[in-house]
């Protein structure tokens, strides 16, 4: 039985949709799907802390400035982060397995993981936003 690995393509569709948490699963499935469970685990690793600090961080911004950053900016950056970690550790081997026989998973396998990210982006978030004062109004 060949391989199924997630494309490229389904990684940064999943980053843009999904956040950084949904680009961040496929690239650790296609990492355990490879054998480097090390990388695996350090992309994990890396998620696991990540996400957290940069909501805080987020909060912590004065809402005077992030009143003029555009939406789609942190959605470019999710993109950019999944994109950079795909080529820098994973094309190589991807399109190594795809040239020797694996298979594409199908965009169906995508949508849950990205309705995953979504639901742990949002409780990240929740999490994040208890700590913070409240608004004068």
């Amino acid at each position: 039985m060949s391989q199924k690995l997630y494309s490229e393509k389904q990684i940064n569709i999943s980053a843009i949709l999904g956040g950084f948490i949904s680009a961040a699963i496929l690239i650790y499935l296609n990492f355990k799907t490879l054998g480097k469970n090390k990388q695996a685990n350090y992309i994990a690793i890396f998620t696991i802390l990540f996400t957290p600090i940069f909501f805080y961080l987020l909060f912590q911004i004065p809402s005077e400035i992030m009143d003029k950053i555009p939406n789609f900016v942190f959605s470019l950056f999710y993109g950019l982060m999944a994109i950079g970690i795909y080529k820098i550790y994973l094309e190589k081997d991807v399109n190594l397995a795809f040239d020797s026989g694996a298979i594409k998973k199908s965009n169906w396998t995508v949508i849950p993981l990205i309705i995953l990210g979504l639901i742990l982006n949002v409780s990240i978030l929740i999490g994040v936003s208890i700590d913070q004062p409240y608004y004068d109004s």
